[in-house]
This record gives structure tokens, sequence and C-alpha cells, in this order.
């Protein structure tokens, strides 16, 4: 009896005595000196105490940008659900916690990943040294790997939504999950797109080496596909938003999308572009082959029509804040909407000017104006807030009134004998090959 009383004794007295503390060492000193920070009762000296409460029941580590390299330690945080360690030095990554959903560990120099958790939700690794990737975990929903050096990817999860894959080396993609809503693949050398997920409504498939596309899903909001190797474009959905098709052989477009707010489809050899969508707010359809543009929808703010072979415009919507059509062969301008702020009908880079010989009335809110390269003999009155005046290369005798505003005035190669009264406000001037009295330029 007194034999079994003290074998109960003991036992009692065992489940009643606290776990002995566990001691590590956080070899990193970044790292480690963050943890003690953090979780500055877990610390005994520089050791960490890996049964601290405030330690297995840490939900999310935050280490990004703190120059580390080593992240040994990290497994010790039990209850871990999101940890970024994003920004750093790290070569390697250690085990990682079994209960993790979120890790961001971009911008490293990881050349692999460690066996992933199965709970994982989401995995941003992009910006690193990868060249290839771990099984995915079957509840992933998002996953950025882009800018690395993967030439293939696993079988893609089936709650899939997002998939980040830009800039890698994949020639081909995995079959595409039903869920997916947004695919970014560009910067590959893709020569072919699996079928598209019905739900998709983003695709970036910019810079490889397509030829065609496959059917595009009703849902599709943007698709962005320039610098490929596209003769046509497949029916776009009714839904498109946004198209970006620039630096493609196309010759033609199809018909435009009523939902369709932004167009971008420069250099693409087109000599005509079709009716354009009631609702579209940017246009730019630089450097074709184009001698008119279609009439413009109201609701246009930008119209980025430079490089074409353009006589004449055609009447500038109301609330068009910024034109750019230097580059043609325009004899002159239409009226200027009061909105308008950037207007370039000048040169610009590898591109000549145009054969204006007068400018119209200049809306009140322009900022920028340049004109160079024309056949002008007069400048309309400029706008209190202009900042910027380019007319080189003209045949200007005279300048209006400068505003006070104005900040860079370039008039160089004209007929000017004298300047007229410059702002306090002027920073950059350029008035050589004039005729300018040399005691006018020493008083500037």
């Amino acid at each position: 009896m007194t034999k079994n009383f003290y074998y109960f004794l003991f036992l009692a007295i065992i489940a009643i005595t606290p776990a002995k503390a566990m001691l590590v060492t956080i070899p990193d000193a970044n790292f480690r000196a963050s943890l003690k920070t953090t979780f500055p009762d877990c610390f005994v000296g520089e050791k960490m105490e890996t049964t601290c409460a405030d330690v297995v029941n840490a939900a999310t580590l935050e280490v990004a940008n703190l120059s580390i390299s080593d992240l040994t330690g990290v497994t010790y945080f039990t209850s871990l659900q999101e940890l970024n360690c994003s920004g750093n030095q790290l070569t390697k990554l250690p085990a990682l916690p079994a209960k993790l959903q979120i890790l961001q560990c971009g911008f490293n120099q990881l050349k692999t990943l460690p066996t992933l958790p199965v709970g994982l939700l989401k995995l941003y690794c992009q910006d690193n040294q990868l060249i290839s990737l771990p099984i995915l975990s079957a509840k992933l929903t998002q996953l950025d790997c882009s800018n690395n050096q993967l030439t293939k990817l696993p079988a893609s999860p089936v709650n899939l939504i997002q998939l980040y894959c830009f800039n890698n080396q994949l020639t081909k993609l995995p079959v595409l999950p039903v869920n997916l809503t947004q695919l970014q693949c560009s910067s590959n050398p893709l020569t072919k797109l699996p079928v598209l997920p019905a739900k998709l409504t983003q695709l970036h498939c910019n810079l490889n080496q397509l030829q065609v596309l496959p059917t595009l899903p009703v849902s599709l909001i943007e698709l962005s596909c320039y610098a490929n190797g596209f003769t046509n474009l497949p029916t776009l959905p009714a839904s498109l938003q946004i198209l970006r098709c620039d630096a493609n052989p196309l010759g033609t477009l199809p018909t435009l999308p009523v939902a369709l707010i932004e167009l971008s489809c420069g250099m693409s050899r087109l000599v005509s572009l079709p009716t354009l969508p009631a609702n579209l707010m940017k246009l730019h359809c630089a450097s074709n082959q184009m001698t008119s543009l279609p009439i413009l929808p109201v609701s246009l703010t930008q119209l980025e029509c430079y490089g074409n072979q353009l006589t004449n415009l055609p009447t500038l919507p109301m609330n068009l804040i910024k034109l750019e059509c230097f580059g043609n062969e325009l004899t002159s301008l239409p009226a200027l909407p009061i909105s308008l702020m950037t207007l370039k009908c000048g040169s610009e880079g590898i591109f000549g000017g145009n054969k204006l010989t007068s400018l119209p009335t200049i809306p009140i809110n322009l900022g920028v104006l340049e004109c160079d390269n024309n056949l002008l003999t007069s400048i309309p009155a400029l706008p209190v807030d202009l900042s910027t005046l380019s007319c080189s290369s003209n045949q200007l005798a005279i300048l209006p009134i400068l505003p006070e505003n104005l900040t860079q005035l370039n008039c160089s190669r004209n007929q000017l004998t004298k300047l007229p009264t410059l702002s306090e406000n002027l920073s950059t001037l350029y008035c050589s090959n004039n005729q300018l009295d040399f005691a006018d330029l020493e008083a500037i």
C-alpha cells in the first residue's frame, strides 16, 4: 500500500512540474535581433526559449528587408500562419511550419524551395533564382513565381485563381485550373497557350513567341498581348475593357467590343481602325500606316496617333486632355477642346513634325505645347498656366507674351530678332540659330 502511494505521488509531481524550457541559438544575427524585439520575453540572453507561449502561439511573423541570410529557428513557430521574409539575402529556407497558409519570400536569392505545407493558400516567391518549384498545395489560390529561371511549372492546383509566372524560361504552361481568373505569363519563350478557363478576367501574354491566341473566354476584361507574332486576333468578348496588342503584324483589328475603354495598337501595320466604342477613353494607335481616323467618341481623354500618315484629324472630343499627333502630314488642326492640357504636334525622337502653318486658339488649361518642325509664322496667345513651350524649327519672327508660369522654352532655329520678357520661373532656355542680338542674350 505504501509502495503504491509513493508511486502515484511521483506521477502527480511529474504532472504538475512545468516542462523544462528548451533554449536554442538563432544563428543569423539580424533574424535574432528582430525576434528579440518582437518576442522579448522568449529570450534568455542570446538564446530563444522554444516553449515560450509567444513563440508557439504566434500567427504571423514579419521579417522582411532585414538583410537576413538564415531563417534557422522559424520551425519552432508551430502555429505560424503567415511568414513574410521578402527582400532579404536568403539562399535557402528551412523546413516550414506545418500550419503556414501564406508565404512571402520574394526578392531573395533562393534557388529551391522546401516542401510546402499542405494548407498553404498563397505563395509569393517572385524575384529569386528558382529553377523549379516543389509540388504545390492543393489548397493554393495565389502563386507569384515571376522573375525567376523556371523552365516548367508543376501541376496547377484546382483552387488556383491567380497565376503570375512572367519573365521566366517557360516553353509551355500546364493545364489551367477552371477557377483561374488572372494569368500573367509575359516574357517567356511560349509558342502556345493552353485552353483558357471560362472564368478568366485578365490575360497578360506579352513578349512571347505566340502566333495565335486560343478562344477568349466571355468573362475576359483585360487582354495584353503585345510583341508577339499575331497576324490576327480572335473574336473579342463583349466584356473586354482593355486591349493592348501593340507590336504585332496584325494589319487589321476585329470588331471592338462596346465595353472597351482602352485600346493600344501601335506598331501593328494598321491602315485603318474599326468603329470606336462609345465609351473609349484612351486610344494609342501610333506608328501605323493610317491616313485617317474614324469618328472619335465623346468619352475620349487621351489620343496618341503620332507616326502615321494622317493628313487631317476628326473633330476632337470635348473631354480630351492629351493629344500627341506629331510625325504625320497634318496641315491644320481642328478646334482644340477647352479641357486639353497637353498638345504635341511637332517632332519628337525619331518622328518629325507636321506641315502646320498655323495653330488654332490655345485652350486655357494647356500646360504643354510642343509644335517644333512645322511651318508656323506665328503662335496664338498663350494660356497663363503654360509651363512648357517648344516651337523650334519654324518660321517665327516674333513670340507672343510668355506666361509667368513658363519654366521651359525652346525657340531655336527660327527668325527671331528679339525675345519677349522672360518669366522669373524660366529654368531652361534654348534660343540658338536665330537673329538675336548678342547684347540682349547677355542681359538674360
